[in-house]
């Protein structure tokens, strides 16, 4: 199911990936959070997760440090737990 066509820009997505072409045996990898603009196909903050930081509790610190005020936020299943949800 996906949201409605968004005229006014007020849909985001959050998603974690993690950077692996960057790798190498001396460069860790670099998971990043990312809030994506679904109607311009635009990244409006990113953020690299903390060294054994867990992807809710940094999703968390990440929503709270973004102005997010009325904008309809979506992510997969993991951010769907009440910590999170409530950011």
């Amino acid at each position: 199911m996906y949201p409605k066509e968004d005229s006014q820009g007020k849909h985001s997505a959050l998603e974690e990936k993690t950077l692996r072409g960057t790798h190498q045996d001396t460069v860790p990898l670099v998971p990043l959070l990312s809030l994506f603009l679904t109607n311009n196909q635009h990244v409006l903050a990113q953020m690299k997760r903390k060294e054994g930081e867990n992807e809710i509790s940094a999703a968390v610190r990440f929503l709270k440090e973004t102005n997010i005020k009325g904008r309809i936020i979506t992510g997969d299943v993991l951010f769907a737990q009440k910590k999170c949800a409530k950011s």
